[in-house]
Order: C-alpha cells, then sequence, then structure tokens
C-alpha cells in the first residue's frame, strides 16, 4: 500500500493533517539521509510527483521552467532535493509554471 500526503506553497487547500506516527517519523532528522537523485527514489514515489507523464528533471538539468513551453520533450518538474528515512520519503521539486514550488511527502508502506 502507498499512501502521500502533499503540500504545495501557494495553496489555498486546507492544512494536510498527519497522524502523531507520520509527524513524529518526519520531525526526526536523524532517520533521514540525503539523495542527489530520481534514480535514488522508488518508482511509485516517483510516479507521486510526476503525474501522467512521468518525467522528473534532474536537479541542475533542463526542464519547462515556465508556463510557456518551449521544448515539450523536456520535463515540467524537476527535483530539488529529497531525503529517505526507512519507510518515509520527503521529496522537494520545482513545478513549472505560475507556482513553481511543490513539496510532497510520501510513505512507502509494504504489506504482509
Amino acid at each position: 500500500m502507498l499512501s502521500s500526503f502533499a503540500v504545495q506553497s501557494l495553496s489555498f487547500a486546507d492544512v494536510t493533517k498527519l497522524s502523531a506516527e507520520d509527524r513524529k517519523a518526519l520531525q526526526d532528522s536523524s532517520r533521514f539521509h540525503q539523495v542527489h537523485s530520481t534514480s535514488d527514489l522508488p518508482p511509485a514515489i516517483v510516479t507521486l510527483c510526476t503525474g501522467d507523464d512521468g518525467k522528473l528533471a534532474e536537479p541542475g538539468e533542463k526542464w519547462n521552467a515556465t508556463d510557456s513551453i518551449i521544448d515539450p520533450t523536456l520535463p515540467g518538474k524537476r527535483l530539488i532535493w529529497a531525503a529517505v528515512g526507512g519507510e518515509y520519503y520527503v521529496v522537494h521539486y520545482e513545478r513549472g509554471g505560475i507556482a513553481s514550488h511543490l513539496s510532497h511527502f510520501g510513505r512507502q508502506t509494504h504489506e504482509k
């Protein structure tokens, strides 16, 4: 099972409610290590970030940063940084268009 919750800057939506367990895990920075590539993330987490097109540029790579698409072959989102801590993933990426930053927090669990 995969569950996720997202927080978008420039959002007027309700604040996402985290369980006490999730909040405690996410606040414990010692459990996390930084990753520097989308290939260091499980495909399911990348898919949560990218949506239908499945494209997420690596940090520093070219991407479509505005709502004026210059090159349709480039992704509309780019990884800024990510951290992994056990079954928890914190992925910060930018999205092209008017609102350009989106943080996505995911938790991956395994069914037994």
